[in-house]
């Protein structure tokens, strides 16, 4: 009987995992990472996005010689935007390629799940970091802290960010500046257990045995998703291109937001103490003043209940598709300028909700997300210290916008 070596299942590879079906795995319910442009042919070292803030408004009177006296230009400044490098590695065991001999049926239905879920496990990461401000948090403990094995997430809809087997490493603050550090030198515990119903994560022993400054409302990350050297280690989401609060002089890619707020760093709008609608209605109306026009709108499951429910018999459904067979289902409402379509990502923070304008914003890569390495021809390699192959994945990518002040950044809580 013919055995599966390196050579040959290599090949199987490259056909049942081809571009499109990566594809198609990856985008199914992650609506926001589904939905953005993807520009994948990115080259050099950085990403240049100029922003127009302003025209040549000093030169404009009533008066000649005013005019002719301070002449003007249009006012740009220019973001440089550098990658965020995420990876993934499966192993397989030679012994069961061995077992399964050349039937690459049998094969696959054994361990597509393997490398299905290591391209899920990058793809997830990615459009959960769209959200976020590049820090690499992805949750916070409670205002009661850890209890011996156990701690609840302040937000217990952030648990779609913990998995079963996750080494996390924790902070006093959420890794998005360069002063940010890390617990115990990097400490780290293993998830044992997730509760997805109370927010509530467990490890097999003590959490502060293991990282002795964990606390009350500390930011939890992933092992080696914390780089606060370089402003955070993950993609720049939503809430760095749109904080939650008005950005300070600090440059962000180089620029400086405070120069005008809201053209370089979009809006912020408080919709506590209104309806969901109230609030995206304010939102709209503040995009629209500034001439801009929002046609979409991503926020929790729960927040998204919670609109139908606000709405009920209001409610108009909307379908719409990607560049794959790919769809989401949305609830359309009115506009200012065109209508504004709202879906729910289980990535999108609870307590948040983000209006934007889908064309002013890309997700640009040197390569496709999440891509399976093969510049040598292969995609399996011999590992050196085991009986078996390895088989890896990764992405290099940012999100870029082209005119922040067609987006909004919305509390509802």
């Amino acid at each position: 009987m013919a055995q599966v070596d390196s050579t040959s299942f290599d090949a199987a590879l490259k056909e049942f995992y081809s571009d499109e079906y990566v594809r198609n795995t990856v985008y199914e319910n992650n609506p926001l990472f589904a939905m953005l442009e993807k520009y994948e042919s990115w080259t050099g070292d950085n990403y240049v996005q100029p922003v127009q803030i302003g025209i040549s408004s000093a030169s404009r009177s009533a008066d000649i010689t005013v005019s002719l006296a301070r002449k003007d230009t249009n006012k740009y400044r220019k973001f440089v935007v550098t990658d965020r490098e995420d990876y993934n590695a499966i192993s397989i065991g030679r012994k069961v390629m061995k077992q399964s001999g050349n039937n690459r049926g049998a094969f696959f239905e054994a361990r597509t799940r393997e490398i299905d879920g290591m391209l899920q496990a990058l793809t997830n990461s990615a459009s959960s970091d769209l959200y976020r401000n590049g820090g690499g948090a992805r949750g916070q403990v409670n205002a009661s802290g850890p209890s011996t094995t156990t701690f609840t997430l302040l937000e217990i809809e952030d648990v779609v960010n913990f998995e079963v087997g996750m080494n996390l490493c924790s902070s006093d603050n959420d890794g998005s500046t360069t002063t940010d550090t890390l617990h115990n030198s990097g400490a780290t515990a293993v998830i044992s257990a997730v509760n997805r119903d109370t927010g509530v994560i467990t490890s097999s022993s003590n959490w502060t045995a293991q990282i002795a400054s964990l606390g009350a409302n500390d930011y939890l990350f992933a092992e080696g998703d914390f780089d606060a050297s370089n402003g955070g280690g993950k993609i720049q989401g939503l809430q760095a291109w749109i904080p939650n609060s008005a950005p300070s002089a600090t440059t962000f890619n180089n620029v400086d937001r405070t120069v005008d707020v809201t053209r370089l760093a979009g809006h912020r709008v408080t919709g506590t103490n209104m309806t969901i609608r109230e609030a995206l209605r304010l939102a709209a109306a503040r995009i629209g003043r500034e001439g801009g026009a929002a046609d979409t709108v991503m926020m929790s499951h729960q927040k998204y209940n919670d609109l139908v429910t606000e709405l009920d018999n209001k409610v108009q459904y909307v379908e719409t598709g990607t560049d794959v067979e790919v769809g989401f289902t949305g609830i359309k409402l009115v506009g200012f300028k065109k209508p504004i379509t709202v879906y729910a990502d289980h990535n999108c923070p609870d307590g948040r909700a983000f209006m934007i304008n889908k064309a002013d914003w890309k997700i640009i890569s040197y390569g496709p997300i999440p891509d399976l390495h093969d510049e040598d021809g292969v995609r399996m390699l011999r590992e050196g210290n085991s009986d078996g192959f390895e088989v890896r994945a990764s992405y290099y990518a940012n999100l870029v916008p082209v005119a922040p002040k067609s987006a909004a950044n919305i509390s509802l809580e």
